[in-house]
This record gives structure tokens, sequence and C-alpha cells, in this order.
């Protein structure tokens, strides 16, 4: 699920023929899901982002690893991002100020990769930021010299690396002892927060974020019983929606002035992360 203005949103779903499927939720009610034209072959949900109203870009695995860009427009044209081969769907995706997206992937032997497109769509070289990885990344952005990239690594724990504009952090430091088995869901809301979420091998729904240079002490758990990668968006600073799923049903959380909702069920019956069956 995406989000380009606040009270606009998109929800996207697999076709019975691994095609892509959209429908849009412009304030007043969703319309019906579409096809997105040649978008075929689909292996993973799409990783999105926002440049603003009705421009969202979407990038998604193939069946064959390959991994394919388009955009959200009726006679959009998906193309392959030669050079990108990825072993571990779906990708994760990050918008860096005004023009620039990077993708991150989990490529042979584990290791997760990382390569930035500019406004021209041209792209750079893909560099190793090293690995293992074990689940897909969850990466975010804050601003124009800032990324921020997760995984679960061999011991189950949840990593974090840091780019500041100039380097990576040289390791991966590692986000306390709980254990995690599917990929974790990131995001920003504003310069210096950043919220990382995932589902624990017991179940719980965790948070954990970053704010005045530090993360908070151990993790929020959010509630139980829940199974999967959770998805997540922000309308705006100091605001958050979390799709997760539990007993084969989409719950949303909502967080606002300071504290967050009892957790909402909006229906469906889903067995993968809630983007693919909130509709």
């Amino acid at each position: 699920m995406i989000s380009h203005t606040p009270r606009r949103a998109h929800l996207f779903a697999f076709a019975g023929n691994w095609a892509l499927r959209v429908k849009a939720f412009t304030g007043a009610a969703w319309g019906d899901f579409e096809e997105l034209p040649h978008a075929k072959n689909a292996a993973s949900l799409p990783a999105l982002a926002t440049w603003g109203y009705n421009r969202v870009d979407i990038f998604y695995t193939a069946q064959d690893g390959a991994v394919y860009h388009g955009t959200l427009a009726r006679a959009t044209t998906f193309r392959r991002v030669d050079g990108t081969k990825a072993y571990g769907p779906p990708v994760a995706l990050a918008r860096r100020g005004a023009t620039v997206l990077d993708l991150f992937w989990v490529g042979e032997e584990q290791v997760l990769f990382h390569r930035a497109m500019g406004g021209d769509g041209a792209w750079g070289a893909a560099e190793n930021i090293s690995g293992p990885c074990t689940t897909s990344p969850a990466a975010t952005s804050w601003g124009p010299e800032r990324l921020d990239v997760f995984v679960v690594h061999y011991d189950k724990a949840l990593y974090h690396k840091a780019w500041d504009g100039k380097r990576w952090d040289y390791y991966f430091h590692k986000l306390g002892a709980e254990e995690f088995e599917a990929p974790p869901a990131a995001v920003c809301w504003g310069e210096g927060r950043i919220d990382v979420f995932a589902v624990d091998v017991k179940g719980r729904l965790l948070q954990k974020f970053w704010e005045r240079g530090q993360w908070c002490a151990g993790w929020v758990e959010l509630g139980t019983g829940y199974r999967g990668t959770p998805t997540v968006l922000s309308e705006g600073k100091g605001m958050l929606q979390v799709f997760a799923v539990r007993e084969g049903v989409v719950w949303r959380l909502k967080y606002g002035d300071g504290k967050w909702s009892k957790a909402e069920s909006i229906g469906g019956y889903c067995l993968a992360r809630p983007a693919a069956t909130l509709c």
C-alpha cells in the first residue's frame, strides 16, 4: 500500500495469472481493481515510491529474478533494470530527496546490493553492501543525504546500516536479541525519525524507532498472533498506519497524537503481506 496525498492511496495485489492489479482510494471510496498493463510474470508484490500526486514508481521481481520498473500510468511499459537480479524477492525501495530512487535487493550468496537512479532515469553502478541476509530488505530515507536499510541475518536478529551522504556504516548494527524470520518494514515521517516494524518468531508485532540520534530502548509490542511482513505508511509528521495479518485477517493500527489506536479489523483473507489483500 502507498499513499501519495493525505487522502489518496493505492493497494496492490496479485491476479491469478501472476499479473499485478491495483485499486485506488480517492478520499471517499475505493475504486475497482485494474490490471497493470505489461506487469506480467510477477513473483513478488511491488516496491513503491511516490513523487507527489498521481506519480508512483513501481518495481517488482519476475519469476526469473529479473527486476522491472514502471510507473502508475494506464499505458506504462515495465522495463527490465539491466544488471540487477534478485535471488530473494521482493526488492526494497527508498526515495531520497526529490529526484533519487534507491533500489535494494538480495543477490547471489545472500549478499545485499544497492543501486541508485537519478532524476534523469539513469542508473548508477550496483554496490555490494555486504551480508548475508536471510530475508528481503526494508529501506527508507528522510532526505538527500540519508539512507537506512534493515535486514535479518542468520541469527534471526534484525540489523541496520545507514548511509550519511558520503559512506555506509562499516558494519551492520544489531537491534536487540529478538528473533525474526519475515522481512521488516520501515518508514520515515521526517528528518531524524525512523520507525521499523517486524513480526517476531513468537507472532508479536514489534516497533522500534530512532529519534534524537539514538534508538529507543527495547522494542514496543503492538499485539500478538501476527504473521508475515507488515506494511507501513506515514501521511505526515507523527502519523503512522500499520497493516498486519492475524488469523488470516488484515488488521490496521493507527498512530497519532502520540499514541496507538486499538487494532481494527478491515476484513479480507490474507496469507501474505497485507498489500496483497487490502481490497
